[in-house]
């Protein structure tokens, strides 16, 4: 069997544990990453500093690659203006802490360090998982571990702006509980398991609470899925992916949202065109009653099946960004698409090569005035609750008194969703127009 290290990452168990076939398919494709992932990244070294400085004060911490220090104090503001991932590369320094990533943060560590009070805190603990999945070497970091008494807490920091996501049920969380579990459990009797998901620029916390036993049913789920995607793995390795029977993929929003295979991978895509043709017609035909004596149309797509398919509408814009990017990448690396080609895009905005030049020319030579030649713009609200409010608290209400906003446009939302429904009633409205053209008459 081919080495299974760190395969079944915590962080993929949505795509293992649903889909038996996604890792057979992901098989050596490289994770390109992103600006936002290394944002990410960088959010997470910042929040481990300010832990591990506050849990020793005296301590400087220092990087393992190369030795390169994050030396600060025990405020995510104290690293504004630093470069937590420099030491990865020479030549690129990474993501800046800026004030909005170091205001995020330090959310998530007055939260952690609070439930800590007391408490053992471990920071960024690794946990290894590896016998209750039955597959050696398998492991993952969580980035806090609190032992409260017979409580175990794990959190989680998640720091983009993307999908909310909840605590409950979350398979990658209770990995991480099952492998401290594991780690902790001989020197503590725990009864309850905390998992946490922090997302502060979201504004948003979610916490879930499991009983031990309940948690360890989940790792006899897990036990399975690991050895079904394993076996997958083993035989496409040997066999060929082509091989593969159709019933070990099971597309669906989760198990698909960060598969690197979503572009190619033939399930997903008759998932999504089944999803789409399934007795799908023109939406934009309207739903009107049958003129009595007309020939008889056919019915449109009707609000329920509307609802069904409005429903998976992210999940199919997401596996159309997959293929649009996987159609780009195999272009760019010269291997032919039949049908298409790569061509020139849209040019760049045009921006000054030298801008004190332009001054210089515009100003001094052609004797432009100020006006003519710069844009003046008031700050906005938001930079100026940065400026004024932390600074001078008493000046804020002055300035918050100027500032308006629009109310928000309907939009559409599912019905968990927590914000209240609108109550749109086109009825009332047309008997106040009834009222209004009646009262007109009588003038």
């Amino acid at each position: 069997m081919p080495d299974q290290h760190a395969r079944l990452s915590p962080s993929g168990a949505e795509k293992w544990m649903n889909c038996s076939g996604s890792l057979a398919l992901e098989a050596g494709l490289v994770d390109e990453g992103s600006e936002f992932a290394l944002e990410g990244t960088a959010a997470h070294a910042l929040a481990e500093c300010v832990l591990r400085n506050r849990l020793n004060p005296y301590l400087t911490e220092t990087h393992k690659d190369n030795g390169t220090e994050m030396v600060g104090g025990q405020r995510a503001a104290d690293y504004i203006g630093t470069y937590p991932l420099s030491h990865l590369s020479a030549t690129d320094p990474g993501p800046q802490v800026t004030e909005d990533m170091a205001e995020g943060v330090q959310r998530y560590v007055d939260t952690v360090w609070a439930l800590a009070e007391g408490n053992d805190l471990l920071v960024e603990q690794r946990v290894d998982f590896s016998d209750v999945v039955g597959v050696p070497d398998q492991f993952g970091t969580a980035d806090a571990v609190i032992i409260a008494g017979t409580e175990l807490q794990v959190h989680d920091l998640k720091f983009g702006r993307g999908v909310k996501v909840d605590a409950e049920n979350n398979k990658q969380l209770q990995l991480y509980a099952l492998g401290a579990l594991e780690q902790f459990g001989a020197l503590q009797d725990f009864d309850t398991v905390s998992v946490f998901i922090h997302q502060p620029r979201l504004n948003h916390e979610s916490e879930w609470a499991v009983s031990v036993d309940d948690l360890r049913a989940f790792g006899e789920q897990a036990r399975e899925a690991a050895a079904a995607a394993i076996t997958v793995a083993a035989i496409a390795e040997c066999e060929g992916v082509d091989t593969l029977p159709a019933d070990v993929f099971n597309p669906g929003e989760k198990q698909c949202r960060w598969c690197k295979a979503k572009g190619f991978c033939k399930a997903a895509e008759q998932y999504h065109l089944n999803t789409v043709a399934d007795d799908f017609v023109d939406l934009d035909r309207p739903i009107a009653p049958q003129i009595s004596g007309a020939r008889e149309r056919i019915a449109v797509c009707d609000n329920s099946h509307l609802a069904e398919v409005y429903s998976q509408l992210d999940f199919i814009e997401d596996w159309c960004k997959a293929v649009r990017a996987r159609a780009s990448s195999e272009l760019n690396a010269g291997h032919p698409v039949p049908g298409f080609k790569l061509v020139e895009g849209k040019l760049g905005n045009r921006a000054w090569k030298d801008e004190e030049g332009a001054k210089a020319l515009l100003k001094d030579q052609f004797r432009y005035k100020n006006e003519e030649v710069f844009d003046f713009k008031l700050i906005s609200p938001t930079k100026a609750e940065k400026l004024i409010k932390k600074a001078s608290p008493r000046r804020w209400p002055k300035v918050e008194a100027l500032i308006t906003r629009a109310d928000g446009k309907p939009a559409v939302a599912p019905e968990s969703d927590p914000r209240p429904a609108l109550i749109i009633n086109h009825e009332n409205d047309f008997d106040d127009v009834d009222a209004a053209e009646a009262a007109a008459e009588f003038i």
